[in-house]
């Protein structure tokens, strides 16, 4: 998809000259022309020093093949009680990779798991009836804070088509209710759309996600920089989702050029976060086409 990369490695000086020249060794600074024969040269070497210059970027800036810390989470027995929902994630992760890679190596312990428990249907649904159960406790919360909305959303990746889109009603619904825009729901329904597998994601919610998100965002009466900001960020992922799926013929009128022209202004913004996710989610935008005919373009 379009997207924005960050630079790393070499950045070229502007070539503006130093305020402090060191003379030419051997060069005799005497009264008369053959000091300033000296001093020209002396300035026209710094100039070409100047204009070669480069800065190197610290390795820790763009460092690229990053290794992630490694977090250990004991693999359970069949019916063996788990301590938390990221052990589940990593159990749901391993069975999803397996079935979906069958040549990929596993450690030696994940391994032994594996042949284990894909042997026991009765204890693959056991796990993934622990996701649904902690998608429907996550519900039935009254008042869903920045916390309950992280440890449902690390689901994300391993959900199946069903509940994912049960979730997503659930984000979709908190937000479109919630008066005051519900912060912890909308970074939890950008972080679901941009985790879940696409393949569950059809251009019909997409849509009707992207409508809402575009919807606030171009309201004026929105209270704050930050929440333009978080709601910039989100649109960009939806984005992402569209045009990873291929979603096409989004509806030029009503919102595609609409959100484009507001994208656009936001670059503008002395905000130089809300800058990056502003051209972030602009260029991902023109990677989704609207529904123009040729005819219409054209008149």
């Amino acid at each position: 998809m379009c997207n924005l990369h960050a630079h790393r490695g070499i950045i070229g000086n502007p070539g503006r000259p130093s305020s402090s020249t060191q003379p030419l060794g051997g060069t005799s600074y005497s009264a008369g022309g053959s000091q300033n024969n000296g001093s020209a040269a002396s300035s026209q070497l710094d100039q070409q020093q100047s204009n070669n210059k480069t800065i190197t970027v610290p390795a820790h800036i763009f460092a690229e093949n990053i290794v992630l810390p490694a977090i250990e989470f004991k693999l359970p027995e069949a019916d063996e009680r788990l301590n938390n929902t990221p052990q589940l994630v990593h159990c749901l992760g391993l069975l999803r990779t397996a079935a979906q890679s069958p040549g990929i190596t596993f450690e030696p312990t994940a391994l032994e798991w594996l042949k284990t428990i894909e042997k026991d249907t009765e204890e693959q649904e056991r796990l993934h009836g622990m996701a649904a159960d902690v998608i429907r406790v996550f519900k039935e919360e009254k008042i869903k804070g920045s916390k309950a909305v992280a440890e449902v959303v690390c689901l994300a990746p391993v959900l199946d088509k069903e509940n994912m889109l049960d979730l997503l009603r659930e984000f979709y619904s908190g937000i479109e209710h919630s008066g005051p825009l519900n912060i912890p729901q909308l970074q939890g329904l950008a972080q679901l759309i941009q985790g879940a597998d696409h393949g569950h994601l059809s251009a019909d919610d997409l849509v009707k996600v992207l409508g809402l998100l575009g919807t606030l965002l171009m309201d004026t009466h929105q209270p704050s920089s930050q929440h333009v900001y978080q709601l910039t960020m989100a649109v960009s992922h939806v984005l992402d989702a569209m045009a990873d799926t291929k979603v096409t013929d989004l509806d030029r009128e009503k919102l595609h050029e609409p959100l484009s022209s507001y994208l656009s202004g936001l670059k503008k913004s002395s905000d130089p976060f809300l800058v990056y996710q502003a051209a972030y989610a602009y260029q991902a935008l023109l990677c989704v086409p609207d529904d123009e005919t040729v005819w219409q373009a054209a008149m």
